[in-house]
């Protein structure tokens, strides 16, 4: 059930003062239930469980209810389109929480300056038809997925042993439950510039923002003992930042009877862990305080170790250098530096504070994403190319269908540039033997993708209207043509998976107008 009722009002005033009023109501309710009966031994093709014979008979149920509830409104003032004003309000409530932490109260602002439109900027109007300032701030607020995460919800099934001859029914102990958890809100700053010049053939758009996410659920900073039989409570106790920015380029202009376009737009942006209490011993494997997201930490790569590196004794090779306590050697094997100078290599406890020789190679966020648009028309041709890409990004490739794996399968490209007592020299070490994480095979993962490229031709209308046909379109269109990456062929550079790489896809097409 989902009511949406709003109304509207504007006026202007004194010829340059203009408003615009907006307040209404948004609701959502949902209610489930589920029932479902089964067994085995079917004896006729009719759907009814008397019918049935097994002695596997099952019955289940399940109900479920949600709700959301918000008021809203905005206002919006602009003194002669040169200094523009809105404000949001929304008072935002769910069913996920307790009555008296239900609901939580989520403004936005933001103003505008259009410097173009002052008097003292007459002079330079046709050069710079727009020019406009703006700042904006809002908070926003998500919810968890689990419908009572309030409560302390117990599951009940049938355990797999008996007691005086017979299966019993159990009811699991639940978990802890914090009985003040609330909205996780997002409060976001954000400062723009738009430009518009040399008539409107370029326009600029800018814009810095800060984004901090607070009062986020984590399992809180309490240390339960094991024994406790139950799992930690929510809290809301997370915080993190985003700070980045976006810079859009358009270009539009004509030469003789070519008409032209470019489009570029790039973006960047950094998170960091600002409070994460469900980690307090800094464990580099999770979340911590001051953590950038998306560290890979590793080892720092020593080399491939030949057969003169080694002693062997007996049937077993010994490398008397630094190793780990568990890592069996052999000529090919990867070594990795001791930074630490312990004389192991190891992760120590797996914190920040006590890492051994883990320290942070790089780093998985996507950085600089870029996207280029080209498009040209004439005589009734056209052509419109799409690239997109990320300019920096790391990724460390764990998959065996990129190492292989002597126990699963196979990879001829990677068999071909592993160490061989032949092919001491390999980029790669002895086949089968997946290096730890580590610099040297930390992959770079920028990449720039044709995404799309469409060549068209429209007939002219003096033809296509002798035939009764207003337009006559045709056009052959191209999709990831081609892809520049240093990650192999199998992997996607987008979505770094080699469970569905992209496809290359080609298709012919018309459109008729009549």
């Amino acid at each position: 059930f989902n009511p949406n009722v709003y109304a509207t009002y504007a006026h202007t005033f004194a010829e340059d003062h203009n408003f615009k009023i907006m307040a209404g109501f948004q609701s959502e309710w949902n209610h489930y239930e589920d029932f479902d009966a089964q067994n085995t031994g079917i004896m006729s093709g009719l759907p009814f469980l008397d019918t049935t014979s097994g002695d596997n008979k099952t019955l289940g149920g399940y109900s479920a209810t949600w709700a959301t509830a918000g008021w809203f409104g905005r206002l919006n003032y602009d003194l002669d389109g040169r200094y523009l004003v809105e404000g949001n309000i929304r008072y935002d409530g769910s069913s996920r929480f307790t009555p008296n932490d239900r609901y939580t109260f989520l403004p936005s602002f933001s103003a505008g300056w259009r410097i173009s439109q002052e008097k003292f900027f007459e002079s330079l109007r046709d050069y710079i038809g727009n020019l406009k300032i703006r700042a904006s701030w809002g908070k926003l607020g998500s919810q968890p997925s689990d419908y009572y995460p309030y409560q302390a919800v117990m599951g009940s099934g049938q355990p797999g042993f008996i007691i005086d001859g017979q299966y019993v029914s159990s009811v699991n102990t639940p978990g802890l439950v914090s009985p003040s958890l609330t909205w996780e809100k997002a409060a976001s700053t954000n400062i723009g510039l738009d430009i518009s010049a040399l008539r409107s053939r370029l326009n600029v758009m800018f814009d810095i923002y800060e984004r901090k996410t607070t009062d986020i659920l984590t399992t809180g900073s309490v240390a339960y003992p094991s024994v406790l039989g139950a799992s930690a409570p929510l809290e809301n106790s997370g915080s993190l930042r985003a700070r980045g920015w976006e810079l859009d380029i358009q270009w539009n202009d004509r030469i003789g009877r070519v008409n032209y376009g470019v489009s570029f737009n790039l973006s960047d942006a950094v998170t960091t862990v600002l409070n994460y209490p469900s980690n307090p011993t800094k464990s580099y494997g999770s979340l911590y305080n001051g953590k950038t997201v998306g560290e890979i930490w590793g080892y720092s790569f020593g080399g491939i170790l030949q057969a003169e590196d080694l002693e062997l004794v007996g049937n077993k090779y010994i490398f008397h250098g630094p190793h780990t306590s568990s890592y069996t050697v052999y000529p090919g094997s990867a070594w990795y530096k001791d930074v630490n100078g312990d004389g192991f290599i190891s992760t120590g406890s797996g914190t920040v504070d006590d890492s051994g020789d883990y320290h942070i190679i790089g780093n998985s966020t996507p950085r600089f994403r870029f996207g280029l648009s080209l498009n040209a028309s004439w005589n009734g041709f056209d052509i419109n190319a799409f690239f997109q890409g990320t300019g920096k990004r790391d990724y460390w490739i764990s998959s065996q269908h990129y190492w292989g794996n002597v126990g699963y399968g196979g990879s001829q490209w990677m068999w071909e540039r592993s160490w061989k007592p032949d092919n001491t020299d390999a980029k790669f070490p002895l086949y089968g033997q997946t290096p730890s994480v580590c610099d040297y095979y930390l992959m770079d993962a920028s990449y720039i993708r044709l995404k799309q490229l469409v060549l068209g031709y429209t007939l002219p209308a003096n033809l296509t209207r002798k035939v009764g046909v207003d337009k006559l379109r045709f056009n052959v269109s191209a999709y990831n043509l081609f892809t520049l990456t240093h990650i192999p062929g199998i992997f996607d550079p987008d979505q770094m998976s080699d469970a569905y790489p992209q496809k290359k896809t080609l298709s012919v097409g018309a459109q008729i107008t009549f």
